[in-house]
């Protein structure tokens, strides 16, 4: 197998894990917005014996939902979509990335990066 046809596929595999991660905590979040629902209608009509889970629920859609965009924008990145940055609103930072064979980018060799990555 060639080194385009090898990076093509550890391509696409990074891609399809990392979607089929985003859904799944997506799914999650589906889940636990459901919980937190009923959690809610509990609350009415009890006040009170439900708070505990409510603030569990709540705390771990907040854990997801900082993951979720982490996920998302490793999913962008491995995509080559160009998203702003959290931490300086620049909104393309493939300066730093390097065009391979047909088209494809790949990032920059890292010091004790992976083999792919070079």
């Amino acid at each position: 197998m060639t080194a385009d046809a090898q990076f093509l596929i550890t391509y696409l595999t990074e891609v399809e894990t990392l979607a089929e991660d985003l859904l799944a905590d997506k799914h999650q979040m589906v889940d636990l917005d459901r919980k937190r629902n009923s959690n809610r209608e509990a609350l009415r009509a009890v006040q009170g014996g439900a708070a505990a889970d409510q603030e569990q629920l709540e705390s771990e859609m907040t854990r997801i939902r900082r993951e979720l965009k982490v996920k998302m924008n490793r999913l962008n990145e491995a995509q080559g979509l160009h998203t702003p940055c959290g931490a300086c609103g620049l909104s393309d930072h493939t300066s730093r990335w390097k065009t391979g064979a047909k088209g494809l980018r790949s990032r920059p060799a890292v010091a004790g990066g992976n083999a792919r990555d070079q």
